[in-house]
């Protein structure tokens, strides 16, 4: 009779076994987080090219115009993007940020890198989804349609959706309050990263939410990614200057921003 030798792995074999699934692992967690970031900042991109078909919409119905977006039409924008009753409100959140960190019974809290803004106004309790988003809007276009005969002092000549060079005027991108506006672009960028000074309001999109990128909305309704020193050269309003300090048609130099943004490419 023929007796069956028992097969087993020894202690050795077990060890190169577990050696060997560590080294793939190792090998294709990187990779693998990668592709998520990436399909992240692609699903980001959807959602800003959806938004600019309601914007496209909106400007095709009124002569050209956008609504305002100076507080408190900002919020009545949100809810035109994410629906009356918030039934698209993905739509308004980067999967990247798409939670705030903490929320106040009522109030407004700004977002950072990687979490959402909102805002819970009184009477309502807490309710962090009522006003709830990842981005924000070019408060300049939204000026030049504002019904009061006067715009708020600071502000420089609007903007139309009838510009010659639509593709460099942004609307609606990644940020950590609802509106952007592009004052003052000599103060220069956040001396850190999360820095939430007022020296001017570009910080607000001066985010590393994509690996040194922002997604952004234009006015020729594309959505494509945004350099962070790219900021610094879009046309924000008319008066603004793409030629500023900040810029390398203006002199900047890599050594010239601060450390934590010099990897990034120059513009």
């Amino acid at each position: 009779m023929t007796r069956h030798r028992r097969v087993a792995f020894t202690l050795i074999e077990l060890l190169v076994v577990i050696a060997i699934v560590a080294l793939l692992a190792a090998i294709l967690l990187p990779t693998l987080s990668r592709v998520r970031r990436q399909a992240k900042a692609v699903a980001c991109q959807s959602n800003l090219r959806q938004s600019g078909l309601y914007f496209a919409a909106y400007a095709a119905e009124n002569d050209g115009r956008l609504p305002d977006f100076i507080y408190p039409g900002s919020m009545e924008l949100l809810r035109l993007l994410a629906g009356p009753s918030l039934e698209r409100k993905d739509m308004v959140l980067c999967p990247v940020a798409s939670r705030p960190k903490v929320v106040w019974e009522q109030g407004y809290g700004t977002g950072d890198t990687f979490s959402a803004w909102y805002y819970a106004p009184p009477p309502r309790p807490c309710e962090p989804n009522l006003y709830v988003s990842s981005y924000g809007v070019n408060a300049y276009p939204g000026v030049g349609f504002d019904p009061r005969p006067v715009r708020p002092e600071g502000f420089g000549e609007p903007l139309t959706s009838r510009q010659t060079r639509p593709a460099t005027i942004p609307v609606y991108l990644d940020c950590i309050t609802d509106t952007i506006v592009g004052n003052h672009p000599e103060v220069g960028p956040p001396p850190y990263e999360g820095c939430k000074g007022r020296g001017t309001e570009l910080w607000h999109s001066c985010i590393n939410r994509h690996e040194g990128w922002v997604n952004c909305l234009f006015y020729d309704w594309a959505a494509r990614k945004v350099g962070l020193k790219e900021l610094w050269t879009l046309k924000w309003h008319n008066d603004f200057d793409t030629a500023n300090p900040w810029t390398a048609r203006g002199g900047a130099r890599p050594e010239d921003w601060p450390k934590w943004m010099r990897g990034f490419k120059d513009y």
